[in-house]
């Protein structure tokens, strides 16, 4: 077992990509909740449900100790703020820096993402989804897509709402739109959710039109996958 929730799980260009282990450990989560600052341990102690407090404190202790070794400050240096559920911001001694970072988690796994300058959103979903998808489809994804995924059996049908789904997660991370996004107003390429390629670039979105991303599948047995980043 490794001495550390976290490791590096991937790089890809100026790109860092953290694998966090969300395995229930006692250890682990003791070491990590030493790291956050006195207002993220008040807000550990608000969580009512353990699994929530136990991702919190995990991802939350990665973000910062990457942030630190990536920035070369000391851990009490950094301060990471959220305004009115906005993406965070971190900051060392007062002053902002220019560090672009992203984080997902669903049941025992987490991925982080870290840039110096790139904008990126990262998702990921558990391959053994428990919920119904017909609400999900209907609601948030293009015609085409529903369209796709009329076609498929039950459980090519999970897989692919899966790539899908995580691809617009991580876009609208990606450009700040968070839930304020129309995602039924662009498709996720067909040649990447039908597992075709598992990199497209690049990929506009119509609204977003003078950036240009970079979509990367980043799945693995257990969960799905998917990095999204701007174009350099």
């Amino acid at each position: 077992m490794s001495s550390l929730w976290h490791q590096k799980l991937t790089t890809v260009g100026d790109i860092v990509v953290v694998y966090i282990d969300l395995s229930n450990n006692e250890i682990w989560e003791n070491q990590a909740f030493h790291l956050l600052d006195k207002s993220e341990q008040t807000r550990v102690h608000r969580f009512r449900d353990q699994s929530a407090r136990r991702e919190f404190t995990l991802c939350r202790a990665a973000l910062r100790y990457h942030l630190c070794k990536m920035n070369d400050c000391k851990n009490k240096e950094l301060r990471i703020i959220s305004h009115n559920n906005e993406k965070p911001v971190a900051y060392i001694n007062g002053s902002k820096i220019r560090y672009e970072f992203n984080l997902s988690h669903t049941t025992g796994h987490g991925l982080l993402a870290l840039a110096p300058t790139r904008r990126l959103g990262i998702d990921v979903e558990h391959r053994n989804l428990q919920v119904d998808i017909d609400g999900p489809i209907s609601e948030t994804f293009a015609e085409s897509e529903k369209q796709a995924l009329s076609q498929l059996e039950t459980q090519d049908k999970v897989d692919v709402f899966l790539r899908i789904w995580t691809a617009k997660e991580a876009l609208i991370k990606a450009t700040g739109e968070g839930f304020r996004a129309d995602t039924t107003s662009f498709s996720v390429p067909d040649e990447f959710f039908r597992g075709s390629c598992n990199k497209f670039s690049p990929f506009r979105l119509p609204h977003y039109h003078e950036f240009e991303w970079t979509i990367l599948n980043l799945s693995s047995t257990s969960y799905v996958a998917t990095l999204v980043y701007e174009v350099a």
